[in-house]
């Protein structure tokens, strides 16, 4: 028996189940975790699924908030806890409600994970959690309904820049594949991800206006620590404005979350720098060309530390 027919023989012994994920979840932390939700309620299980909410406006025409069992609703003593898509405790939306729960296991592929549970399913060679997921619902379902298809397709297109960023493998794309036989959209579920609400357009205008630049431009960042921004402000895409200008080789995308912290995005843009090391120095975690992190101080504080940044490691 191969490890994942253990695995597998493990998820099945229990019978109710909480699925937790990162605090503001994307495509894939959501996409992942409803996908999982739905294969283990198809073989008779009992699931909750807790996560913050409003569902993101791209998201919303394919996960309803109707997925999520809130606080007052969930229960105690379910068998098992099943943290997806989140490297350390410290990220967890609804942390402690892993006390609700008997043991916990870990279903994530950051390269940073610390290994928290009683069980831990990390593969950093995944491209996305979705991968991970897809191999659990094939193995429990043998043919994957087009609705689950659809969120495992959404959760790896996700996290890989639509099948773009570097690290997309050839199991990514194979992946990708048989989900596409399952009937997904490829086409409307990739137009439904880049949908943005209209308040988007003030807040990359925000963006823009408040761009540094240190070392030759080889480190930008975005500063957004306008009082109307907040955690909850939709930032997604936006660093991506500064990771591709020409000589770029960290880009910071810096987002105040209240009066005394502020949530650190990296992504390595034409270099080899390494920016996973950097956020877990800080407490953080996340890839080799996308980590990031929370720093309690101010902005001048936060944007010393960035111009300093070792580009030769």
């Amino acid at each position: 028996m191969n490890m994942i027919d253990k695995f597998i023989k493990k998820l099945e012994s229990y019978n109710s189940f909480l699925i937790i994920t990162h605090e503001n979840p994307d495509g894939d932390a959501l996409g992942s975790s409803v996908a999982l939700k739905r294969t283990l309620e198809l073989i008779g299980k009992e699931v909750d699924l807790y996560a913050q909410t409003p569902i993101p406006v791209n998201l919303e025409d394919l996960i309803k908030e109707s997925d999520i069992t809130s606080l007052d609703d969930l229960k105690t003593g379910y068998d098992v806890c099943l943290c997806l898509d989140c490297s350390s405790e410290d990220y967890l939306f609804g942390g402690n409600l892993k006390n609700l729960c008997g043991d916990m296991i870990v279903i994530d592929h950051h390269v940073t994970n610390s290994r928290y549970g009683d069980i831990n399913m990390v593969s950093e060679k995944a491209s996305a959690t979705g991968e991970l997921i897809f191999m659990i619902s094939s193995a429990i379902l043998g043919t994957i309904p087009k609705y689950i298809a659809s969120l495992l397709y959404v959760a790896i297109s996700t996290d890989t820049g639509s099948f773009s960023y570097s690290n997309t493998t050839p199991a990514t794309h194979i992946i990708g594949a048989k989900l596409l036989k399952c009937g997904v959209e490829q086409g409307k579920l990739s137009e439904m991800v880049k949908l943005k609400d209209i308040t988007s357009l003030f807040v990359r205008k925000k963006s823009l206006e408040s761009i540094y630049a240190f070392k030759e431009n080889q480190i930008l960042v975005m500063v957004l620590d306008d009082e109307n921004i907040n955690g909850e402000t939709d930032t997604e895409g936006l660093i991506d404005a500064i990771r591709y200008i020409k000589g770029c080789k960290v880009a910071a995308l810096v987002k105040r979350i209240d009066d005394e912290s502020f949530k650190v995005s990296l992504r390595s843009g034409g270099s080899e720098v390494d920016v996973s090391n950097i956020a877990h120095h800080y407490g953080g975690g996340g890839h080799k060309k996308a980590a990031g992190f929370t720093f309690k101080g101010s902005k001048n504080e936060i944007l010393t530390i960035i111009k300093d940044i070792d580009l030769e490691v």
